[in-house]
C-alpha cells in the first residue's frame, strides 16, 4: 500500500462519469505533484474517504473556490487516523475558515515542495517554509508566500485521463488588478521569440502579448484561415471600468474587434466591479450598434457575452475592494439596457447575446466567505457544508440563510491593508500591504480612471 495517496471525492469517482470523473478532469497541477515524487522514488496511489486512514500522506487538490464546499461536507466523515492531510491547488487562498480540516496547506506551486516536506513528515522530522502553513501553528499576523516556480515543469508527465501532458508557460504577462492569476503565478515561458501564457497557449502570431494580441490577428492581413473562433477578455463592460482594473483595451479597440468577428466570438466579462452603474452597460451597448454599422464582410457575426461577478482575490492589488451584492444573474446586461433578452443587439451584420448563465449572489456570497472568511466563521462554515437542505434550497432562500447567519457587510465591504483578512498572504510582487496602497496611490478614488 503506497504511503502517499492522492485524495479522490466521492463525486469524482466513477469512471462512467462522462463530464465529471477524476479522469476527465486531468488535474494537471496535482498530477505534477504526483510525478515530482514519483521521480524521487515515492510510490503515489489514490484513496476515498472510506481508505484514507490506509495511508500516511494524503493530498487533497483544490482547484477553486468553489471546491472548498464539497472537500469539507465529505471531510467531516473521514475516519480517524494516525495520517497528514495536506491541502493545496489554486482554490488554497485563504485557510483562516478551514483550519480544521487539514494538518497543512501549501500556497503556489507545490512541485518543488511536495518532495521534501512529504520526506520530512514520512522520516517523523518538521518542515518549515514560507508556502506551507502548519494549520496548528497558524497565525495571521505571519506572512506567508505563494510558491513561485522559476522555470515551465521539465518533465513530461501523464494526466488523469492517460494522455501526455508538458508544461508551457506559467501564468500570464497582463497584470489586471483583480485577477488572481497572473499575481499568484510569476510569468514564465518555455518558448523563445513568441507570447505564451498559460490561459491560452501560443497567442499572436509574433505579437509581444498586449491586449491587442487578439484583435490585430483578426486584422491581419492576409487573416489566417484558422481563425473561425476568437475569445477575448474584455472585463469592464466601459472603458473606464476597463481602465479602473488596468485592462488596456479601448472602445476603439473593442469596436474593431467586434466589427471584424469572422463568424463566431465569445467575450469574458467582469460585472459589479466597484462605481459600475447603468451608464458603463450602455456604453457597452453603443459600441455593439457602432460595430455593426461599420461591420466588415457578408456574413453575419455572433458575439456571446459571458460575465462573472467580481470577486476580491487574495494577494492582488484589489484584494481589499467591495464586492457587489446585487444579483446579476436577475439583472444582466440585457435588463439594464432595456433589449430583449437574450439578445443585446440582432442588427445587420452583428448579432450579439448574453450568456445566461452568470454567477447568482449565493454563489458570490458563498466565495466571498472563502475569500474573507476568518475563524469566526468555522462554524458557520461547517454547518453549511453539512446542511443539505442549504444547498437544496432556492437561491433567494439561500441568500437569505446567509445573511442570516454571515456578516456579509464585513465579507462584502471594502478593506483596508490592515483590516484586509487575508493580508498575511504575499505573491511574487511582494507583500499584499505594498501592492494595496500602490494600487490606492495611484488611484486617488475608487472609480479614477489609470491612463493607457
Amino acid at each position: 500500500m503506497p504511503q502517499i495517496a492522492i485524495f479522490v471525492a466521492k463525486r469524482y469517482a466513477k469512471q462512467a462519469y462522462k463530464h465529471e470523473s477524476y479522469n476527465v478532469r486531468v488535474w494537471p497541477g496535482q498530477e505534477m505533484v504526483a510525478d515530482a515524487l514519483r521521480r524521487a522514488g515515492h510510490e503515489v496511489g489514490y484513496c476515498s474517504s472510506a481508505t484514507v486512514r490506509e495511508h500516511r500522506i494524503v493530498l487533497v487538490s483544490l482547484t477553486s473556490m468553489a471546491d472548498w464546499w464539497p472537500f469539507v461536507r465529505e471531510r467531516r466523515g473521514w475516519p480517524a487516523g494516525d495520517y497528514t492531510v495536506i491541502v493545496g491547488g489554486a482554490g488554497v487562498m485563504n485557510i483562516r475558515p478551514f483550519l480544521h480540516y487539514a494538518d497543512a496547506f501549501v500556497f503556489g506551486r507545490a512541485e518543488g515542495l511536495i518532495v521534501p516536506l512529504a520526506e520530512a513528515l514520512l522520516a517523523g522530522r518538521s518542515f518549515d517554509s514560507p508556502s506551507v502553513a502548519w494549520s496548528k501553528e497558524f497565525s495571521p499576523v505571519r506572512q506567508y508566500v505563494i510558491a513561485q516556480a522559476p522555470a515551465c515543469y521539465p518533465h513530461p508527465y501523464q494526466l488523469a485521463d492517460g494522455t501526455e501532458h508538458a508544461e508551457r508557460a506559467i501564468g500570464c504577462r497582463k497584470r489586471c488588478l483583480f485577477c488572481a492569476y497572473t499575481w499568484h503565478r510569476r510569468h514564465v515561458s518555455s518558448e523563445s521569440g513568441r507570447y505564451a501564457d498559460a490561459t491560452g497557449g501560443m497567442g499572436k502570431l509574433g505579437g509581444k502579448g498586449s491586449e491587442e494580441t487578439t484583435i490585430e490577428a483578426l486584422l491581419s492581413t492576409p487573416r489566417p484561415k484558422w481563425i473561425l473562433y476568437v475569445t477575448l477578455g474584455l472585463d469592464g463592460t466601459s472603458e473606464r471600468l476597463r481602465r479602473l482594473v488596468a485592462k488596456k483595451i479601448t472602445r476603439e479597440m473593442f469596436q474593431r474587434f467586434l466589427a471584424h468577428v469572422p463568424v463566431y466570438a465569445r467575450t469574458y466579462n467582469i460585472v459589479g466591479l466597484p462605481t459600475e452603474s447603468d451608464d458603463d452597460a450602455a456604453e457597452f451597448l453603443d459600441d455593439c450598434r457602432q460595430s455593426d454599422a461599420r461591420a466588415h464582410g457578408t456574413g453575419k457575426g455572433t458575439v456571446v457575452i459571458h460575465s462573472t461577478p467580481f470577486r476580491a482575490m487574495p494577494a492582488t492589488p484589489a484584494a481589499g475592494w467591495p464586492m457587489s451584492t446585487g444579483d446579476h444573474r436577475a439583472r444582466g446586461l440585457c435588463e439594464r439596457t432595456g433589449q430583449r433578452k437574450p439578445c443585446l443587439l440582432d442588427g445587420a451584420r452583428l448579432r450579439v447575446f448574453e450568456e445566461p448563465s452568470t454567477d447568482s449572489l449565493v454563489s458570490v456570497l458563498l466565495d466571498a466567505l472563502v475569500l474573507r472568511g476568518t475563524e469566526r466563521d468555522a462554524d458557520v462554515v461547517d454547518r453549511l457544508a453539512a446542511t443539505s437542505a442549504f444547498w437544496s434550497a432556492k437561491s433567494a432562500q439561500r441568500v437569505a440563510t446567509m445573511a442570516k447567519h454571515v456578516d456579509v457587510d464585513r465579507l462584502m465591504g471594502e478593506c483596508s491593508p490592515d483590516t484586509l483578512p487575508t493580508a498575511y498572504l504575499d505573491g511574487y510582487a511582494g507583500p499584499t500591504r505594498r501592492i494595496m496602497q500602490s494600487v490606492t496611490k495611484r488611484v486617488a478614488a475608487v472609480g479614477e480612471p489609470y491612463d493607457l
